[in-house]
């Protein structure tokens, strides 16, 4: 059994938590077994992804995220915040970017929140049918199934159906609108890879920019979503970027042990 020495982060974005591993310091290679067992909640740190923290050519650093099963979750909308403080309490500026996926951020601090602008190249598939009820497809850097149907009452067996119908699976979102005079959305979500999280980034993303080209929000409209963990606000800037606010905070830092075990 091999084992290597690993210097890590945990952070908590609204119950989201992931851990942050931060190359440019250290060897790390995220083979799939290695993330499940860092996840893992009994052997493990416990986690709903991995962030890898990268040097990169064109932009100030790139980051790869993985989910909790190993697989790679493209983007994540709480974990770009969660890189951004990190990477803002190691500069002297104001603002840092960097590369997620094919996703382009930039970031800075406004109060107690972090705010990202994404720059996303979305793809929209449109409307897809799950057990009778209509979802709506979108890919922001990672795929998204989001439902509005008030008459969902067994979400979980929802979500889980939707990853043997979608190809390679997707994330799931229940929404429900709670004032339609400011905007404000209650959400629960599953996501690819983790299952039921308190909360999720990306999700807001692309329901923000749902909203936007089914014309319910306008530019710089700004709408808040409410998860079980707390609430994040975002808006459209332009027809490619999104802003999503919100708190989060590094738990602790340790070095460990990985062992490769089966």
């Amino acid at each position: 059994m091999l084992s290597r020495h690993m210097k890590f982060h945990k952070y908590d974005a609204l119950g989201n938590d992931f851990i942050l591993i931060d190359t440019r310091e250290q060897v790390f290679v995220p083979d799939v077994q290695i993330i499940k067992n860092l996840c893992d909640r009994k052997i493990g740190i416990g986690a709903d992804g991995v962030l890898v923290v990268q040097k990169h050519r064109s932009s100030n650093f790139k980051v790869s995220i993985f989910n909790a099963d190993g697989s790679n979750g493209g983007f994540s909308g709480n974990g770009s915040r969660c890189v951004a403080d990190y990477l803002l309490s190691q500069v002297s500026g104001e603002e840092i970017s960097f590369m997620m996926g094919i996703n382009s951020i930039k970031a800075w601090r406004s109060g107690d929140c972090i705010e990202t602008l994404i720059e996303i190249v979305p793809s929209v598939s449109g409307e897809k049918s799950i057990n009778g009820f209509q979802g709506f497809f979108i890919d922001i850097g990672n795929p998204h199934l989001i439902f509005f149907d008030n008459a969902i009452e067994d979400f979980e067996t929802l979500a889980i159906m939707a990853q043997s119908a979608v190809e390679g699976g997707c994330n799931v979102e229940h929404v429900t609108a709670l004032s339609d005079k400011n905007h404000t959305y209650g959400m629960k979500v599953y996501e690819r890879g983790v299952g039921i999280t308190k909360s999720c980034g990306s999700a807001v993303c692309a329901i923000t920019y749902k909203l936007f080209i089914s014309e319910t929000i306008k530019t710089d409209e700004k709408i808040r979503i409410t998860m079980p963990g707390g609430t994040l606000m975002s808006w459209v800037r332009s027809s490619t970027e999104i802003v999503l606010s919100g708190t989060c905070q590094r738990t602790f830092g340790l070095g460990l042990q990985v062992f490769d075990r089966p």
